[in-house]
């Protein structure tokens, strides 16, 4: 999944001190992958993803990442 490969990643980055990473909908169980959420869902259904907050998130950089890390 891809949130458990980021999460690995960015454990070891040198740029960890520098760039500030928020996931959010990391959920680890396969029934809730995607569910409103990920890269397919936003781009054909054109709609924010599930627990993305106008007031946390708004006017920072987002990626939206497939749940199963394939795109």
């Amino acid at each position: 999944m891809g949130s458990i490969a980021i999460k690995e990643i960015w454990s070891d980055s040198i740029l960890k001190d520098k760039l500030n990473i928020i996931l959010i909908n990391d959920d680890l169980s396969p029934d809730n992958l995607n569910e409103h959420c990920g890269a397919e869902f936003v781009q054909k259904d054109q709609k924010l993803p599930c627990n993305w907050e106008v007031s946390e998130h708004a006017n920072k950089k987002c990626i939206s990442f497939d749940g199963d890390a394939d795109r």
